[in-house]
């Protein structure tokens, strides 16, 4: 019976650093990079990442434009959806990958400007009216601040239409992932621009905080689930 209960108290911290394994947080920057000969070469194009909550990750290599989306932690790997790495070591203060080009070590950093003061945050301008999301907006990815036990494809949002001219007393129409083409589950009631919230009723009723309509991107979030749309060609 000691032996039975030695061998499960040894267990409980694995399975600890286990479940930890599979997130991430706060800011990476590449400090070695080795060719696939596992030789180490020089670089200027530094790997710059951010893990937000959420499953969120922002990327950027010196120089470059700077990507975001969603990450997963699975079989050892590392998916950013653009790029996908074995972890060869990951540690509170080092984190080691590889892919076909070579293989990047990456330490902790404070992100700070050319000044040296921290990193200003991403400011989007108020959305006065509902007018800059007159359109078609479909959904090219979603984020949530907690890890879901699973989706309900029958309210995460896939498109959200904003008419040109009211249509009775509809503003547009709200989609979710399940909707058919003509078959919204939502219709637009009316924007408070003072609360940038968009007022929805159909199935029930939703609130949606309008965080940017801006540079072909409307952000959108309900409940901790943050929607990101675009406007493509049609």
């Amino acid at each position: 019976m000691r032996k039975i209960l030695f061998l499960l108290l040894l267990t409980i911290p694995i399975l600890s650093i286990a479940k930890d394994k599979n997130k991430l947080s706060g800011n990476w920057r590449e400090v070695q990079r080795w060719n696939p000969s596992n030789k180490k070469v020089a670089y200027q194009d530094t790997i710059h990442m951010e893990f937000l909550p959420g499953n969120e990750y922002v990327w950027q290599k010196s120089g470059s434009f700077i990507y975001r989306g969603s990450y997963k932690i699975e079989n050892g790997a590392l998916d950013i959806g653009r790029r996908y790495f074995t972890i060869v070591e990951m540690k509170k203060n080092r984190i080691v990958l590889q892919d076909q080009v070579g293989k990047y070590q990456l330490e902790p950093y404070t992100p700070t400007n050319q000044q040296g003061a921290p990193r200003a945050k991403e400011v989007w301008g108020p959305v006065t009216s509902i007018n800059p999301m007159v359109g078609h907006w479909s959904k090219f990815k979603s984020t949530s601040d907690r890890t879901l036990q699973e989706v309900d494809y029958t309210r995460l949002l896939k498109v959200v239409k904003i008419f040109n001219q009211p249509e009775g007393n509809k503003l547009g129409d709200v989609f979710a992932a399940r909707d058919g083409d003509q078959a919204p589950s939502w219709y637009v009631e009316r924007y408070d621009p003072k609360t940038q919230t968009l007022y929805c009723n159909g199935k029930n009723r939703r609130q949606f905080k309008v965080l940017k309509c801006e540079d072909n991107e409307l952000i959108m979030e309900e409940n901790g689930i943050t929607y990101f749309f675009r406007q493509f060609r049609r």
